[in-house]
């Protein structure tokens, strides 16, 4: 049986809709069509019943995130989702986000497989990618994880570049060379909380 659901949504502006409409495409299974007009988008559903019923709560779900992001509000943003969204070159570490969107002044944290934010979805996005290039430009140089993740952090949240990070990160004592290759000079922990209070200092 064919079963079939009508949604009418509005949007605030262009730019949430676009990123509403870009998130549809792989996220909802059913058949489906998207008219816009004047600020509302009309969206038409076919299908077997339950694909049509997973496909509205997702609509929903996708709908509530990207106006909340408008917001300035805690949203729960599925790490799967992000990624898929994100030009990722690299793997990261998922800290690295959440501590540059901090340094930046948004509230963020990682709960299970959810990024949650009052960041903007956009911006999310976008530093997700740029940690992904500096973590490729990191690659030629030797070092351990966790100074790699400091590295990411002041290279996208201080505006640097990759090397001159490394300095950086041995002037704060955060980080030594030794023979050439790059090791914590303290806890991770310690080491990030200087290099926010770097970066704060600094207006980044």
């Amino acid at each position: 049986m064919i079963y079939r659901k009508d949604i009418s949504l509005s949007f605030d502006d262009e730019k949430s809709m676009e990123l509403f409409i870009g998130l549809l495409a792989g996220n909802v299974k059913a058949d489906m069509t998207a008219v816009s007009r004047m600020g509302h988008l009309y969206i038409s559903l076919r299908g077997d019943p339950e694909s049509v019923r997973r496909s509205v709560a997702k609509i929903k779900e996708l709908y509530k995130m990207v106006r909340s992001s408008r917001r300035r509000v805690p949203v729960k943003y599925p790490i799967d989702m992000l990624l898929s969204m994100a030009d990722m070159g690299a793997p990261i570490s998922l800290d690295t986000v959440v501590i540059s969107l901090s340094v930046w002044g948004y509230r963020a944290n990682m709960r299970g497989n959810y990024i949650v934010t009052d960041a903007p979805l956009e911006l999310v996005v976008d530093t997700m990618s740029r940690i992904s290039r500096v973590y490729e430009a990191l690659r030629r140089i030797p070092m351990t994880p966790p100074v790699k993740r400091l590295a990411s952090i002041c290279a996208v949240a201080g505006g640097k570049q990759p090397e001159e990070c490394m300095r950086v990160l041995e002037a704060l004592g955060v980080a030594r060379n030794v023979g050439g290759y790059y090791t914590l000079a303290r806890t991770y922990a310690s080491a990030v909380e200087h290099l926010k209070e770097y970066l704060a200092a600094r207006g980044q």
